[in-house]
C-alpha cells in the first residue's frame, strides 16, 4: 500500500514523520516514534497501488502511443504498460499477457472497422478485460457501437490528461 502525506505544511506532525522516515523502507514506521505520531500516520488515507497491473494501448500511431504512455507512467508509475500497433500485434500480446485493461483506437491502419473488430475480439475472448476507446472519431453511431460491444467509455482526442487519468481509476 502507498501512502501519500497532502500535508504540505510544517506541522509538528509532519516534521517528525520526516525526520524519523529516513532510512526506513516503504511502509515502516521507525520505532522511535511516538504513539501519537503512529496514530496519526495510521489515519493518513491510503491511495491504491497500481504494482501488478497491466494497461495494454494499441493505436497504429507511435505517437500516440507514446503521449498515452508518458501519461500513464507519471500518474501511474508503478503500472505495467504493453504497447501494440494493431488488431494483430493485440492478439498475440493477449496470449501471453492478462491485461486489466486496454486504450484502443478506432482507426487503425486506415481502417475505420480494425479498431471495433478488435474491440468485438477482446470482449468474446476476454470478457474481464476492460476496454476503453480512445479517438478522434466522434459520431454517435461509432460510439454506440463501441458501448454495445462492451467498451467501458468512449475518450474523444483531443482529451485533457484528468480525463485519462479519471477514466483509468474507474476500471483498474
Amino acid at each position: 500500500m502507498v501512502v501519500s502525506v497532502h500535508d504540505n505544511t510544517s506541522s509538528p506532525m509532519v516534521l517528525k514523520l520526516r525526520k524519523h522516515s529516513l532510512g526506513c523502507r516503504d511502509g515502516e514506521i521507525a520505532p522511535e516514534i511516538s504513539k501519537e505520531l503512529r496514530e496519526w500516520v495510521q489515519q493518513i488515507p491510503a491511495e491504491e497501488s497500481m504494482m501488478g497491473k497491466t494497461v495494454m494501448i494499441v493505436d497504429d500511431s507511435s505517437f500516440m502511443r507514446t503521449i498515452l504512455k508518458d501519461i500513464l507512467n507519471r500518474h501511474f508509475a508503478e503500472l505495467d504498460i504493453i504497447e501494440a500497433d494493431g488488431e494483430t500485434a493485440a492478439l498475440l500480446q493477449l496470449k501471453t499477457k492478462s491485461p486489466h485493461l486496454v486504450l484502443l483506437d478506432v482507426i487503425m491502419n486506415a481502417s475505420e472497422i480494425e479498431g471495433v473488430k478488435l474491440l468485438e475480439q477482446i470482449h468474446d475472448q476476454y470478457p474481464l478485460i476492460n476496454v476503453l476507446m480512445i479517438t478522434s472519431v466522434g459520431h454517435a453511431s461509432i460510439k454506440e457501437q463501441c458501448k454495445s460491444l462492451g467498451a467501458k467509455g468512449y475518450i474523444q482526442k483531443p482529451f485533457e490528461v484528468e480525463e485519462i487519468t479519471s477514466e483509468l481509476k474507474k476500471y483498474l
